[in-house]
């Protein structure tokens, strides 16, 4: 794998200040590697009020500046992080080399079947946790929050993290998808969410390359406990190698954003943007006018182009 700075950083004590990035971090919560006997390359957390802290920090930035949050906050030794592995590897350019890399990192990625737009089986690949959850666990998983390692690829590890963590949140009426922290996410890579979860994909040309634009619109059952009625940008390439399988695009973030406007009214339902190769939100779904997804159009904005859907 090959290890590379991403974007230029000035660290000092807790705070973080990102070159070229417009979120300044203050206040950042200290990290330490773990010293917990048989656990190595895991981030150390005081509580769980800190690890909810670096989540929404991360959230609020592009993922080059979450690669450094998270291997370059440590006191001692560089931390690899889910993401690291995946920002910092070689290009993909064979099945043989996917195939070392799923070796290698078996647990980072997750596959699923998907039906495209022209009625293709392609195959989409995706990180096994959200984003900027990848930040903060090791590739295998592994975060040690107030004193317990949890595993979130674990579903019952996973759930004990996850009501810690809410105990530290103010109630939100809109979220992403750590609040709730399902395990299989991104959720645009085919799972079935049932009809009212409506979803296309188109390919397009981004900064001179070509990308698959996959979009979801209504409502999810697979966040926020109960569900909830919301939107998905994801951006994915072909690789070289064969065009039915999909990668997500994690090293070409843009600006994206969007607006999830009810139709029968007029009225918006939802807003989100950011600098990121999948952007996502929702709401709960007992706020929502209507759960299926047709009922809604998605007016969305990529790399400042704005299209309708």
């Amino acid at each position: 794998m090959k290890k590379s700075l991403i974007g230029i950083f000035v660290a000092c004590a807790a705070s973080v200040c990102m070159t070229g990035c417009k979120t300044q971090l203050a206040e950042t919560p200290e990290i330490q590697k773990s010293s917990v006997e048989n656990v190595n390359n895991v981030l150390c957390f005081e509580n769980a009020a800190s690890f909810v802290e670096m989540l929404n920090a991360a959230e609020k930035t592009g993922l080059e500046v979450r690669s450094v949050i998270s291997s370059r906050a440590v006191a001692g030794e560089d931390f690899v992080s889910m993401m690291d592995v995946v920002l910092n590897s070689d290009e993909i350019e064979s099945e043989e080399a996917l195939n070392e890399f799923i070796s290698e990192y078996p647990k980072v990625l997750v596959d699923s079947d998907y039906i495209d737009s022209e009625g293709e089986n392609v195959t989409v690949y995706n990180l096994a946790v959200a984003p900027q959850l990848a930040t903060l666990v090791n590739p295998e998983g592994l975060v040690l929050v107030g004193g317990t390692v949890y595993n979130v690829l674990d579903e019952g590890e996973f759930e004990k993290l996850s009501n810690v963590c809410k105990n530290t949140q103010t109630e939100r009426s809109v979220f992403t998808v750590y609040d709730g922290l399902p395990t299989s996410i991104p959720l645009a890579h085919g799972v079935t969410a049932g009809p009212q979860y409506s979803v296309k994909d188109f390919t397009t040309e981004i900064n001179g390359r070509e990308v698959v634009v996959q979009l979801w619109k209504g409502y999810c059952p697979l966040v926020g406990g109960s569900g909830g009625v919301g939107a998905e940008i994801g951006l994915y390439n072909k690789v070289n190698f064969s065009k039915k399988i999909w990668m997500p695009d994690f090293k070409h973030c843009v600006n994206m954003s969007y607006s999830l406007i009810y139709k029968k009214k007029g009225t918006t339902y939802l807003t989100r943007s950011g600098y990121t190769w999948w952007l996502n939100g929702w709401r709960i779904f007992e706020l929502a006018p209507s759960i299926w997804g047709n009922n809604y159009t998605l007016k969305y904005t990529i790399n400042g182009i704005t299209r309708s859907w």
